[in-house]
């Protein structure tokens, strides 16, 4: 399985930062707080895995995090395969979804619940905030947001006319992967934090809120840890096995497979098209980020596209 070496290496050295998150939601234990592994191991790994075989060590998380755990495992069970539930669905429609989870988790800024909503709002639909606790409901109209600037964005949009005719049906979905590709590609470049902590970081604080999300985001939330997608869109191969997943995703034959080489074929134009998107991207979140300050004092919030 993808990133096994980085699970074998969080379960060893531990997650940075999931000790301060484990604190601040009052699982401390003894006042030292819970190890970053175990509660990777209990959050992330251990609901996957049959109640019989869980180590007695689990008894030692906190019991919140515990029943958040165990209803993410209960939700899970109605997935008819791990990749099925995977990715968000865009069979009927090919340009209404989105999958560039780095791109929605880096411009959601320092707000742990913008990123969390930020990073589930593609298994989230309907009006808002709905069942969403108010602060999560405020991260997917967010993400909302950034998806409709997107659209219309003139760097998008160029983007969107360099892939190849046979796969332009699907050219938003290629494109916001390609673009999670150049900001992973770039990171160093764009943010202070390491992508791979920035990655962890993100995982941990969307684990915090499992049992606050709906039940078809769960399972497939878990598989982005597990997996490790975010870091893995910093490589080619990463995209292209992303790519194949979502060919099989469909229930018409199509041409995703394979669709890393329009990036590859125009690598420059799509470099100079995010760029352009990426400034814009920024300030525009952040203009929304202190338009909306006060989800609590907020109106209902759109529906999904």
């Amino acid at each position: 399985m993808p990133g096994d070496h980085r699970l074998r290496d969080w379960l060893r050295t531990g997650v940075p930062g999931l000790n301060v998150l484990a604190r601040s939601s009052n699982c401390a234990s003894s006042g030292t707080g819970i190890s970053s592994s175990l509660l990777y191991q209990t959050l992330i790994q251990e609901p996957c895995r049959p109640l019989a075989q869980r180590p007695l060590a689990l008894s030692q998380v906190c019991a919140k995090r515990w029943r958040s755990a165990r209803a993410c495992e209960l939700k899970s069970q109605h997935a008819h395969s791990p990749h099925d539930a995977a990715f968000p669905a865009f069979i009927a429609s090919h340009s209404d979804r989105t999958v560039n989870f780095l791109a929605h988790a880096y411009l959601a800024g320092n707000e742990p619940p913008l990123v969390v909503g930020g990073v589930a709002a593609d298994w989230i639909k309907g009006w808002l905030p709905g069942a969403l606790p108010a602060d999560l409901a405020r991260g997917v109209a967010l993400h909302r947001a950034i998806d409709s600037h997107a659209e219309t964005h003139p760097a998008f949009k160029a983007s969107r006319q360099r892939i190849a005719p046979e796969r332009r049906r699907y050219a938003g979905v290629l494109v916001d992967i390609f673009y999670d590709h150049l900001l992973a590609r770039d990171w160093a470049l764009l943010h202070p934090m390491p992508l791979r902590q920035f990655a962890l970081n993100v995982y941990a604080m969307v684990a915090m809120r499992y049992d606050e999300l709906p039940a078809g985001a769960c399972y497939p939330l878990q598989l982005m840890a597990r997996e490790d997608w975010l870091e893995s869109y910093a490589r080619i191969d990463g995209i292209a096995i992303v790519l194949q997943r979502m060919s099989r995703r469909t229930r018409r034959p199509n041409p995703l497979a394979g669709g890393e080489e329009d990036l590859l074929r125009e690598a420059s134009g799509f470099v100079a098209d995010f760029r352009h998107w990426l400034a814009d991207g920024i300030a525009y979140s952040r203009r929304w980020r202190t338009d909306n300050i006060a989800h609590s004092e907020m109106p209902m919030w759109g529906r999904s596209k």
